[in-house]
């Protein structure tokens, strides 16, 4: 069952991801304003994996797509003006809850309540350093095989910790398929990049390594691309999209 803590999770991940791959779309003025309410909704999520993936990886592949093709500037220039308005006016109204969130003290009396109610309960996160030295011990204790998929919750809870995954894709899978699992997700970002290797690569494929690249770090800080039925999902669709433009760049 996808409990609401799940479906905020989801929504992150499909937003940060969202906002990555409408970037070969904004001809369209429907898809520019759909930027623009995507980077609000994302602020409001107020995840700060999602946040970092997105400030790292979105400024480089829009400069790249601005260089590549002229045609579409006026699109990209119309965007970001309606991302920057859109997370001026939200981030100002959300301010102290923002500060909050990435580390800054509210001044004196001010109580951080701009937080939307139904993103509340997200801010709620177990102690990640802790669940993650747990899954250290564990892969000490089974590096070749693990202790099987689905299980790394039952190792939290024997450390006396919520039964929950480790906030990192791969440590959880090398906990639970062994070594050669967490390995074997770092090795898919490697892969992705090496379908770059074409002199013009396409705009969608530079957008589906981009977008999954904003996915691999994310998921050094959470573990839904992964541990949810919807993440992999997410994921695999990702994937598919890089490969369906490789063999295109290739076929062309």
């Amino acid at each position: 069952m996808i409990t609401r803590n799940h479906f905020v999770a989801l929504l992150i991940g499909a937003l940060t991801v969202g906002l990555i791959l409408s970037l070969p779309l904004l001809g369209s003025r429907v898809v520019q304003l759909a930027c623009g309410l995507m980077s609000v909704a994302l602020l409001a999520t107020f995840s700060r994996s999602a946040w970092i993936a997105t400030a790292l990886i979105l400024p480089p592949t829009a400069m790249w797509m601005w260089r590549r093709d002229r045609s579409a500037r006026r699109g990209l220039a119309i965007a970001a003006v309606m991302i920057v308005a859109g997370l001026s006016a939200a981030g100002w109204t959300w301010r102290d809850s923002v500060m909050a969130r990435i580390g800054i003290d509210a001044p004196p009396g001010v109580v951080t309540t701009s937080v939307p109610a139904a993103m509340i309960e997200h801010l709620k996160h177990d102690d990640r350093i802790a669940l993650n030295a747990v899954a250290l011990r564990v892969i000490a204790d089974h590096p070749v095989l693990g202790i099987g998929a689905g299980n790394s919750p039952l190792a939290a809870q024997r450390a006396q910790l919520a039964p929950l995954y480790p906030h990192n894709v791969p440590l959880m899978l090398a906990v639970e398929v062994g070594i050669a699992g967490g390995l074997l997700w770092v090795a898919l970002m490697g892969t992705a990049a090496w379908r770059l290797r074409r002199a013009a690569p396409s705009a969608w494929l530079v957008a589906g390594v981009a977008a999954f690249a904003a996915l691999q770090i994310i998921s050094l800080l959470d573990c839904y691309p992964w541990s949810l039925n919807a993440g992999r999902l997410l994921t695999v669709t990702v994937l598919a999209i890089i490969e369906t433009a490789a063999l295109r760049a290739r076929t062309a």
